[in-house]
């Protein structure tokens, strides 16, 4: 393992690291102006009220999913995306189907016993029959923001965007960056060894050399 791949590993690093401080640098930044953002809105809003966890809605839902996937030559690669939820009413209707239509065969036994012994109508078997066929719903996930109002101030829209820059684009290159430099850290200690075994069988080769040259003299 020669010096000349050792010194590329560093350099790589070293635009690994340039480029992690440049983003730590940056992650702070937006966070710092995201809490003052939130605090300027807190000072211009009306008396009583502030923008906070205590107006947050129940029903919260995450807004973006984050997706990892492995690659054999980055290691690692990660993709952002918009949420989308089931409507929860909607679930709950379907399992009741799925019930419905494992006990329809039972149900249409029971009718037609029924019909041949009382003479019923055929009431029961229509109700049994009655499809009740829907579709999966899907509801995007509205702006946060709405809770507050429909005319939000423009300070807490910016603390959204820092927000959303943080965590859409600062903090997963961030993650990315690292988990490549503590590879590299790997690759680095791994060819100092490789080198360190090198020059130790070479200097006993040397060594072996020299002794046998010494005992023929």
């Amino acid at each position: 393992m020669d010096q000349s791949h050792i010194d590329a590993l560093l350099g790589r690093y070293l635009l690994l690291l340039d480029e992690y401080t440049q983003l730590r640098d940056r992650l702070a930044k937006l966070q710092s102006n995201v809490f003052y953002q939130l605090a300027r809105a807190n000072f211009e809003t009306q008396r009583g009220f502030r923008y906070g966890s205590d107006q947050y809605d129940a029903r919260m839902k995450a807004s973006r999913q984050l997706q990892i996937f492995e690659d054999a030559e980055d290691g690692m690669t990660w993709q952002i995306r918009d949420a989308v939820h089931e409507a929860e009413p909607e679930t709950k209707e379907e399992e009741h189907e799925e019930e419905g239509e494992e006990a329809a065969s039972h149900d249409d036994k029971l009718a037609e016993e029924l019909e041949e012994k009382l003479g019923l109508s055929d009431n029961s078997e229509a109700e049994s029959e009655e499809p009740a066929p829907q579709a999966e719903q899907q509801r995007k996930i509205g702006d946060p923001l709405r809770w507050y109002g429909l005319f939000p101030p423009a300070s807490l829209r910016t603390a959204q965007s820092a927000s959303i820059e943080a965590v859409q684009e600062v903090i997963p290159r961030l993650v990315t960056v690292d988990v490549k430099m503590q590879q590299l850290e790997i690759e680095i200690r791994r060819a100092r060894k490789k080198r360190a075994k090198a020059e130790e069988k070479k200097s006993k080769v040397e060594a072996t050399e020299s002794a046998a040259v010494g005992a023929s003299v």
